[in-house]
């Protein structure tokens, strides 16, 4: 998704970028292996204005995945979306940057800040690819669970505890306190 500096007004105008299914796979199935299945592809919705010098942009995205739970390795759907403001600002002298936010900025146009909010541009033409797939990025779960109230997989015979019960006993885990108990119970058997 491109934006041109020249072309923005003080007034928020909206913007819409659907980049389908070949901008998914390239950024991210080949990360997944394979596991995360895009079923709708990422839509961004946004307003951009150009306040005094700042770039202003605003919005959210919406994207169906489909994926493997952790727990029980049943497939599911995840819908997800997420919303955004950046503010960038020109980039001038006064600001320092490492080479690679220089390389950046002379790559794509922007260079983003330590946060996802803020950061700086130069020219006129601004990628802003990079930082739709930051977003994305931290819009995935740590952990693809199917439900919070998912129960898992038995340790023992494999079923799946949220379709059915299982008569398999569950060991006990060893309290990492179970060598003070042993010594509590010496120290009071020797008294």
């Amino acid at each position: 998704m491109k934006i041109w500096v020249d072309r923005l007004k003080s007034e928020p105008e909206p913007i819409s970028y659907a980049p389908g299914a070949e901008w998914w796979r390239e950024r991210f199935e080949e990360d997944s292996g394979g596991e995360i299945c895009l079923v709708e592809p990422p839509v961004f919705q946004a307003s951009v204005a150009l306040k005094g010098d700042e770039v202003d942009l605003r919005g959210g995205f919406e994207a169906t995945l489909e994926t493997e739970c952790g727990r029980c390795l049943r497939r599911y759907r995840l819908p997800l979306q997420d919303s955004f403001h950046l503010g960038l600002d020109p980039y001038g002298e006064s600001v320092d940057l490492d080479p690679e936010g220089l390389q950046s900025l002379a790559k794509v146009g922007i260079c983003l800040g330590e946060e996802l909010d803020s950061g700086w541009y130069k020219g006129n033409e601004l990628e802003l690819d990079g930082f739709l797939t930051e977003l994305i990025s931290l819009a995935l779960p740590l952990q693809f669970i199917c439900s919070e109230d998912c129960l898992g997989l038995c340790s023992q015979c494999g079923i799946d505890r949220s379709q059915a019960s299982c008569e398999c006993k569950m060991p006990k885990p060893k309290s990492p306190f179970a060598v003070l108990e042993a010594l509590r119970e010496k120290e009071t058997g020797s008294s």
